[in-house]
């Protein structure tokens, strides 16, 4: 059964891969998906980090940054030269958050409702701690813990009788 299972998850791969090489028009080159380097000597790694901080309005789930898609390499380059052109990460950002929401935030903002999300886990792990705590706490008093068998039971005291019974019983015993 996990042999089938895999020989589909392959088809199901190859046939992805030719549909995606079938999209490219025959006399293109292949497209480079990865991140590239400013050949004018931009600041690259600013580039690379907003890019890789922002989500693609055009892939869904996918950073800007690894979106396949021919829009997604068009904004890349617009957001690479608003860079060189000086322009403020933060401006770019707004300016793009103007344009397709605030979806394409990779990380909801540290004001308002997005200061919120950002507690909310912490929020969630401290009360989850104090409940695991009470009960922790409650699950000791439940009960008493039940006597051993030697222990002297409230009010009851060995007579001599007994006494001398049990030293009957133990030299029995030997």
């Amino acid at each position: 059964m996990k042999r089938q299972g895999a020989m589909v998850s392959a088809l199901l791969w190859a046939v992805m891969a030719a549909s995606s090489l079938s999209a490219q028009s025959p006399g293109a080159a292949p497209v480079d998906w990865t991140l590239r380097t400013d050949p004018q000597g931009g600041d690259v790694t600013q580039a690379n980090k907003l890019l890789g901080a922002l989500m693609s309005p055009f892939c869904p789930g996918l950073t800007l940054a690894n979106c396949p898609s021919v829009y997604a390499e068009t904004l890349r380059v617009s957001v690479r030269e608003r860079l060189d052109a000086g322009e403020a990460p933060d401006s770019i950002v707004e300016s793009l958050v103007a344009a397709f929401g605030e979806g394409i935030r990779g990380a909801p903002r540290a004001a308002g409702l997005g200061l919120v999300l950002w507690a909310l886990p912490a929020i969630v792990l401290g009360a989850g701690g104090i409940v695991v705590l009470l009960w922790l706490r409650t699950r000791g008093v439940r009960g008493a813990p039940t006597p051993p068998l030697a222990a002297n039971h409230a009010g009851s005291v060995a007579t001599p009788a007994d006494l001398a019974r049990l030293e009957a019983e133990l030299r029995n015993v030997e």
